[in-house]
């Protein structure tokens, strides 16, 4: 059952194994207006956690060879949730079939970097609570 609370900001999902990285997105995310993060450390986490809360945004640190990948990546698009890619890419092997032209954002992330792909994904649901 999805949660169907009205937000005023954008609820955004973070898929990271590392929880460092993981945490140290999220003060990014919330210090730019983002008014709600998940964090899910594996594609499991995220796909349960996709079952039961309304997600606006997703961002995301895939393994370029790992299935469950391409699987979180259908999972976003059949719900239409607009996710971005966060990695290494340019240094690891290709992304997975599906996933080539996906959006990317590089570590290490920065606010700007942050805000731009929030706005790409979310539009205006973004661009009038984001700091």
């Amino acid at each position: 059952m999805i949660n169907e609370t009205t937000h005023s900001s954008p609820i955004v999902l973070i898929v990271e194994e590392h929880a460092l990285l993981a945490l140290d997105l999220e003060t990014i995310l919330l210090n730019i207006g983002v008014g709600n993060v998940h964090i899910a450390a594996s594609a499991d986490e995220a796909l349960a956690l996709l079952r039961t809360t309304k997600i606006d945004a997703a961002i995301v640190d895939l393994a370029p060879r790992n299935p469950q990948s391409v699987s979180l990546a259908n999972a976003f698009r059949v719900g239409q949730i607009p996710f971005a890619l966060a990695s290494t890419f340019n240094t690891q092997p290709p992304r997975p079939a599906g996933l080539e032209r996906c959006m990317s954002i590089e570590k290490p992330f920065t606010e700007v970097e942050l805000k731009k792909a929030l706005r790409l994904m979310l539009g205006n649901k973004f661009g009038s609570s984001g700091k």
